[in-house]
């Protein structure tokens, strides 16, 4: 394999700052051979989101700078999408109850679980599955595919079973793989 696709494979994986003998060391390279491979990288970030930074005798695959401000929106984005404590015991409770509407979730958790189903279709964890057939028509809820691809699951068979006596409420076991 090419010495310069390694020394980028390394510098990514590792995201800290990477000794330049430990490279050299690594790869069988005198410094010479390695600033070249360097000087290589850096023409082929010039113009990308990527920059080879040379820190004393360490390099480090870093951002380019002129991207901080959409990094810094999309880490706030990121940072909004992680699921409250009441969202996974709604979650829970969808995934076992499914299909299973509002008034359900709510009378098993005791509260009104509005605002949580909002954020839980809006990240598409669960989908609107239809109306159950009774006076109202009441949304019915499921999971969703991006519920079993977030949650590692193949098919919703594969969530833990619950014994008989097993409270849906203290159903907080969903962690994000």
């Amino acid at each position: 394999m090419d010495k310069k696709a390694i020394v980028e494979s390394i510098l990514f994986a590792s995201g800290d700052p990477v000794d330049i003998k430990d490279l050299c060391k690594l790869l069988d390279l005198n410094k010479k051979e390695l600033q070249n491979i360097v000087e290589d990288l850096e023409k082929r970030y010039f113009d990308s989101g990527l920059r080879l930074k040379v820190i004393a005798d360490k390099l480090q695959l870093t951002t380019n700078p002129d991207t901080f401000e959409y990094i810094k929106e999309f880490i706030t984005i990121e940072k909004a999408k992680k699921l409250s404590a009441a969202a996974i015991e709604v979650l829970s409770i969808i995934a076992y109850k499914q299909p299973v509407t509002k008034v359900e979730i709510d009378k098993i958790r005791g509260v009104n679980s509005d605002a949580i189903i909002k954020r839980l279709l809006l990240l598409d964890l669960i989908v609107e599955a239809g109306n159950l057939d009774k006076i109202g028509k009441p949304i019915i809820y499921e999971t969703s595919e991006e519920f079993l691809f977030k949650f590692g699951l193949k098919s919703i068979d594969q969530l833990p079973s619950l014994d008989e006596d097993e409270q849906l409420t203290n159903l907080n076991f969903l962690e994000e793989k």
